[in-house]
């Protein structure tokens, strides 16, 4: 009697998996795996037979933990922010997000802007909250957490204390103490100057809390985010609008062509 013994390969529908593994042949075979008629099977027939089997457990094993980690991944959401979150609220837009989406599980680290870029090209933030300005080529604006603005620092005794704005040209001539160089707030700073075509006169850098000291005892001016003194409240200071408005955007970045479930969770929420 002959015996036609024929195993196919399944073509699992997993959701986020794609059909090319299913389509895979085994060891180079082309499905269907097809035991050879024999007109009488042999312990040879049973032997292979028994591999075949032992071969797609395997296969059928090794798809469902590809799923269970691609599942695990989709409902991990890595997040990198500038060390603003109080200046902005971010922090109540992380505990709304937690609350719609209790099935993800929210990871989020404030670094300073040199390393906030690369963990988003690397991979180690499916998103970054930064300024608009660190967009670059390999990336891709997701949403606007707010807008903030450039001002003018001075010494609240300071002969231009009383104008209502201050271009540029205005306070040219002054000594200024801006934020460290890694900052993306100095490079809009050094951008800004260029376009007015100033070279400005900088004495120093530093972060935002010892500069409004420097320029609470007058010994400079600077430039900083209008949000900077929702934290650091300091007497003796005096912060005035520039014009033309120099805006700093707060966003949200993703890398271009990177999709997710949790990715696409957390923009609904804003």
């Amino acid at each position: 009697m002959t015996d036609d013994v024929q195993l196919m390969l399944p073509s699992p529908e997993r959701e986020g998996l794609g059909t090319a593994i299913a389509a895979e042949p085994i060891c180079g075979l082309s499905p269907p795996l097809t035991v050879m008629q024999r007109s009488s099977p042999t312990h040879v027939d049973s032997m292979f037979k028994c591999f075949v089997i032992m071969l797609l457990s395997q296969y059928h094993c090794s798809l469902d933990r590809l799923y269970a980690l691609r599942r695990c991944d989709e409902n991990v959401l890595r997040i990198g922010t500038l060390p603003f979150q109080a200046q902005y609220g971010i922090a109540e837009i992380f505990r709304n997000f937690i609350q719609k989406n209790p099935d993800i599980q929210l990871i989020q680290e404030e670094v300073e802007d040199e390393k906030l870029t690369s963990g988003l090209h690397n991979g180690k933030y499916d998103l970054i909250i930064a300024r608009s300005s660190m967009l670059d080529k390999n990336s891709t604006q997701r949403g606007v957490i707010c807008i903030d603005r450039l001002v003018a620092v001075l010494p609240s005794d300071h002969s231009l204390s009383r104008r209502k704005s201050l271009s540029l040209s205005d306070i040219s001539g002054e000594g200024f103490v801006l934020m460290n160089p890694y900052t993306s707030v100095y490079s809009v700073c050094i951008d800004e100057f260029k376009k007015a075509g100033i070279r400005p006169n900088i004495i120093g850098t530093a972060r935002p809390e010892s500069i409004l000291s420097s320029v609470s005892l007058g010994n400079c001016i600077s430039l900083l985010p209008l949000s900077s003194f929702e934290i650091f409240r300091l007497n003796g200071v005096k912060t005035i609008p520039l014009s033309p408005d120099v805006q700093l955007p707060i966003v949200v970045i993703g890398k271009k062509g990177a999709k997710s479930r949790a990715v696409t969770a957390f923009v609904k929420t804003l």
